[in-house]
């Protein structure tokens, strides 16, 4: 019995939990060395290029012919459809007829219902009636005298197109009617909207390189918005809308980097500088930010050793840009990679040389213009 007891306490125990180490536990959190090895890169002075990129839809001018005064059409000279050159004489006015078949038409109108009335009346005034049907025939015969006065004013075509009429001869009009309309096919006119801040980039007179050599000119601006007009010899820009670019701002001899390169967290953007075996956390002012490229106003200048990745393992590699073990005052070891056996070595202490990934580019404005033109030559 004795001996059944100890065997079941041993059996007992055996099932027992072990307690936990008391050894640290894994958490999953990364741990830092006291070291950090890095990559660093002299910052060089470069150029910073940015571009407003818009689009626009060009279409023929079409100008309104107008009456320059009142009257009545008497004569045209062209039929629709046809191309006139600029100054053209279009259509013929009697000018100043309008006001006086105005004058006629009222008398005329005040006798013929002076006539009505008194041909209703019991007691009849055939002298009074006589006198109404003469007047009546009087200003009839006023009015046809002018409707048939060819004696008048031309109107010109104000530029040269084809030809749309919308009047008739005997069409009476007043000054400012639209009597014709000309379009002008080869000559292209186009608006778009602009923020207000980037208005003064469009200065009257000034042109904006399309597709195929063809060039725009700023005719109008205003707060919101932008005129253009194209002369379009060849007939190239259709009802499709055209992709350009207008130059923003353009500084050289600055710090830029590379938009990855910089960190950001709650107290803003930075970078880590290498400061002899530490590492100092540089706080930027952003000034612009495009194509991939910050320009840097200020925390960091020329010359300076901006720790660009930390190297996870001397021999093995992995490069981790995040640089997430790093922070004000933490000691590193400036490393290189040796470009034979492939391994990453302690710097020799010379200063490393630009990123080669990132080299200085003089040209970013044709290189914008010409990925631009590309585009607009496919939309077209």
């Amino acid at each position: 019995m004795k001996q059944s007891l100890l065997m079941a306490i041993g059996f007992l125990m055996i099932l027992k939990p072990v307690p936990a180490s008391s050894g640290p536990s894994r958490t999953g959190e990364e741990k830092c060395p006291r070291r950090v090895m890095v990559l660093v890169e002299r910052v060089q002075p470069r150029s910073f290029t940015q571009f407003c990129r818009y689009e626009a839809t060009f279409f023929p001018e079409s100008v309104a012919v107008r009456s320059p005064d009142a009257g009545m059409v008497t004569d045209i000279k062209v039929s629709d459809g046809d191309r006139v050159s600029s100054g053209y004489v279009l259509v013929m006015l009697n000018e100043g007829v309008g006001e006086e078949l105005e004058m006629v038409e009222a008398e005329l109108t005040h006798w013929k219902e002076t006539l009505r009335k008194r041909e209703r009346w019991r007691e009849r005034n055939p002298g009074a009636e006589a006198e109404a049907k003469e007047r009546i025939a009087e200003f009839e015969a006023q009015r046809n005298v002018l409707k048939n006065r060819k004696t008048g004013v031309g109107v010109p075509a104000p530029l040269g197109g084809v030809v749309e009429l919308m009047v008739t001869p005997g069409t009476e009009v007043v000054h400012g009617d639209e009597v014709a309309r000309v379009v002008n096919g080869r000559r292209k006119l186009a608006t778009f909207r602009v923020d207000a801040d980037d208005k003064d980039l469009f200065l009257p007179g000034m042109e904006i390189p399309l597709a195929d050599g063809l060039t725009a000119r700023v005719s109008d601006r205003n707060e919101r918005r932008v005129w253009l007009v194209a002369e379009d010899i060849a007939d190239s820009l259709k009802s499709d809308p055209v992709r350009f670019q207008v130059l923003k701002r353009e500084v050289r001899n600055r710090v830029v980097l590379p938009a990855e390169r910089i960190l950001c967290d709650e107290s803003g953007h930075h970078v880590f500088l290498a400061t002899g075996e530490t590492a100092s956390r540089a706080n930027l002012e952003i000034g612009a930010e495009y194509g991939g490229r910050v320009w840097v106003t200020s925390g960091i200048e020329v010359g300076d050793l901006l720790i660009t990745a930390r190297i996870l393992s001397e021999k093995q590699g992995g490069v981790d840009p995040s640089l997430s073990c790093l922070a004000q005052g933490k000691r590193i070891v400036v490393m290189e990679k040796n470009p034979e056996t492939g391994l990453f070595e302690k710097s020799s202490g010379e200063t490393p040389g630009e990123d080669q990934k990132f080299p200085e580019k003089d040209s970013d404005i044709s290189e914008e213009s010409e990925s631009i033109q590309r585009d607009n030559r496919v939309a077209g």
